[in-house]
């Protein structure tokens, strides 16, 4: 619960910390490197998280409004019901994550990569792919909003999240991603 608005952490290690509810507003962890970190319900609203590496951190419940995590590593954390509105997420890697109930509105996910994430209930309305990398993910079918996603270029699915997704993903989707309804029809 602690107030530390706009701290300035840039390149710092932060293990095994724990910071739940706490008010990290502005603050400025680019390049740091987080691990077994506790960031449940933190206010991290405008947080700068780029080129940052986080592993195991539990940001379950925290508000990452407006944040930016452009090139940002994460690996094994978990974002359940975390809100990421228009959040920067231009080519973060997501690796074996959870976003369980996350909200990612307007989200920037440009040359963003996605690998064995679990999208179940992940809002993604509005969100923005272009060459979106999407490996393994196959939940991708459980989550809300896919067919209001914006496409701004094609983007990847792969055969795994294909083969376990794709009778289940809306056709307004496929196209969007870039596959011709022809292709669609014998996907599905």
């Amino acid at each position: 619960g602690a107030d530390l608005h706009g701290i300035q952490l840039r390149r710092a290690y932060l293990i095994d910390v724990d910071l739940r509810e706490a008010n990290l507003e502005n603050a400025r962890l680019n390049g740091a490197d987080l691990t077994d970190v506790l960031l449940s319900g933190a206010n991290l609203r405008g947080a700068h998280f780029n080129e940052a590496k986080v592993r195991s951190v539990d940001f379950r419940h925290a508000d990452l409004s407006a944040a930016a995590l452009h090139n940002a590593f994460v690996v094994t954390s978990v974002l359940d019901e975390a809100t990421l509105t228009a959040a920067n997420l231009r080519r973060i890697t997501l690796l074996a994550t959870s976003l369980v109930g996350a909200s990612l509105n307007e989200a920037d996910l440009t040359g963003a990569l996605l690998s064995g994430v679990n999208l179940t209930r992940t809002n993604l309305s509005w969100a923005c792919f272009a060459e979106t990398f999407i490996a393994d993910c196959q939940t991708l079918h459980d989550a809300i909003g896919l067919s209001a996603v914006k496409h701004l270029a094609p983007s990847s699915l792969d055969v795994r999240a294909l083969r376990a997704c794709s009778a289940r993903l809306p056709d307004a989707f496929f196209q969007s991603v870039g596959y011709t309804p022809e292709e669609v029809h014998h996907l599905k």
